[in-house]
């Protein structure tokens, strides 16, 4: 019986151990970012990030995404967006927290789970466009236990993927000369990541945890 308890004691510290390293693990903010240059000018590759009608096109995860005031898209404006993870639909509200025409685009979300930002920022250079994409998170509650659990490598995988696919979509729409309506389709193709693992100058991929 003694063993039996003792085993037991054992569990219950070893269980509170595991569950508060966990906790901390999962609390610490996370850092994607990922770069790619576009043989566009940063003008011309803005709308594809601001207007809602284009991100489909060229971000993944994104099933359905709709500006929810009316009129030009401005510091503030709100956004209701889904996304499929995991073969789930997640509904959320996404807000305009930077707006700098052609120069900086970032979005907030906020939930139950934690905060998340997008932050876009452009550089002209020789008539093109250095983009970085940068994704901020924080988890809380209870799914910070599950931040330890979860692929960082997948889903700066899946960053780098959109980038190129963006710089594809911007790219071919200027060369047709449809830089304001978007093409059917999407701008994925299975050569979309090749340039990545090669080591492509132009895509550049980090992902690194703030333990601040």
């Amino acid at each position: 019986m003694n063993g039996i308890l003792k085993f037991l004691l054992f569990f219950l510290i070893a269980s509170g151990i595991t569950a508060g390293c966990l906790w901390f693990l999962g609390g610490k903010k996370r850092e994607y970012s990922t770069a790619v240059t576009i043989d566009a000018p940063p003008e011309k590759v803005f709308p594809y990030l601001a207007q809602a009608k284009f991100v489909p096109a060229w971000m993944d995860c994104v099933v359905d995404i709709n500006p929810l005031s009316e009129g030009a898209v401005a510091l503030g404006t709100k956004f209701a967006i889904t996304k499929r993870v995991r073969g789930v639909d997640e509904s959320f509200t996404q807000e305009v927290i930077r707006f700098q025409p052609s120069q900086i685009f970032a979005l907030r979300a906020r939930d139950s789970t934690g905060i998340t930002s997008s932050i876009f920022t452009l550089e002209s250079v020789s008539e093109k466009t250095a983009l970085s994409y940068k994704i901020k998170a924080t988890t809380k509650g209870f799914a910070r236990l599950l931040v330890p659990f979860q692929d960082a490598k997948k889903r700066q995988l899946e960053m780098v993927e959109d980038a190129l696919a963006l710089k594809k979509l911007v790219e071919s729409n200027l060369t047709d000369g449809a830089t304001t309506d978007l093409k059917e389709g999407n701008a994925r193709g299975s050569d979309s990541v090749s340039g990545v693992l090669a080591g492509d100058s132009k895509a550049d991929q980090t992902a690194t945890v703030d333990s601040k």
